[in-house]
């Protein structure tokens, strides 16, 4: 079953990806210490993720040869 409204990202963009869930993992007693691991990366595959996320997964090729999955919150266009 799908959604009703249209993939922000299609296959083939260049995106950058952050995992937003991190923070809460990890403690960081200054804000200035805070790292975000960003990775940059094309889209080769999109899929609507119902049961968990209700939102689109994407699967990103990183520049580092490594696949990565990110929803569509955890990405911007370059």
């Amino acid at each position: 079953m799908y959604n009703n409204f249209p993939a922000k990202f299609k296959i083939g963009d260049l995106v950058r990806g952050f995992y937003d869930i991190i923070e809460f993992y990890y403690w960081h007693d200054d804000p200035d210490d805070y790292y975000v691991a960003t990775h940059t990366g094309v889209v080769i595959e999109i899929e609507y993720e119902m049961e968990y996320f209700e939102d689109y997964v994407y699967t990103i090729l990183c520049l580092d040869g490594v696949k990565r999955f990110f929803i569509e919150s955890e990405l911007l266009k370059l």
